[in-house]
């Protein structure tokens, strides 16, 4: 996911599916979609407000890595 971020494949500031739905789509268990995504939270790549929804993010210091991520504005 850092990867799919940072070079663009994953828009910055765009909303994740909810963690049962991705472990669902993923063929995983809710369990490892949590560790998963707690993980991106804790290394800056996603942010979350309970109840409301987990968002792509770069952490403080890193920039995108592609043309089309930069022409986004981001």
């Amino acid at each position: 996911m850092r990867s799919l971020v940072l070079d663009g494949r994953i828009a910055l500031h765009m909303r994740l599916p909810a963690e049962r739905e991705l472990a669902s789509a993923l063929g995983v268990s809710v369990a490892t979609v949590t560790a998963a995504c707690d993980l991106l939270r804790e290394s800056g790549y996603a942010h979350s407000r309970r109840g409301v929804g987990t968002w792509t993010a770069l952490p403080d210091g890193r920039s995108p890595t592609s043309a089309a991520s930069m022409m986004s504005g981001e």
